[in-house]
């Protein structure tokens, strides 16, 4: 039986975050956005997005996974046409 266990230290390098300011028409102030360059899609929260905003078309829902905590279903919508 072996009574001892191996460790193996690991480093990890962390990237430095990159910020946009970002216009959505409707909103009077730009909105200051995490640039993401190896992200799939853009997220935005809701409480971003203007109340008028009602007539944007759902394309679908998607699962977003974030590195902690459960996965949340959230609305796909097109903000660029």
């Amino acid at each position: 039986m072996k009574d001892t266990f191996d460790v193996h230290a690991m480093q990890y390098k962390l990237a430095d975050l990159s910020f946009l300011d970002f216009c959505i028409e409707g909103v009077h102030n730009p909105v200051r956005v995490l640039h993401d360059s190896g992200a799939m899609i853009s997220v935005v929260h809701r409480s971003i997005i203007p109340n008028n905003a009602h007539s944007l078309q759902r394309e679908g829902t998607v699962k977003l996974r974030g590195l902690f905590g459960d996965a949340v279903d959230a609305d796909l919508v097109l903000l660029i046409t």
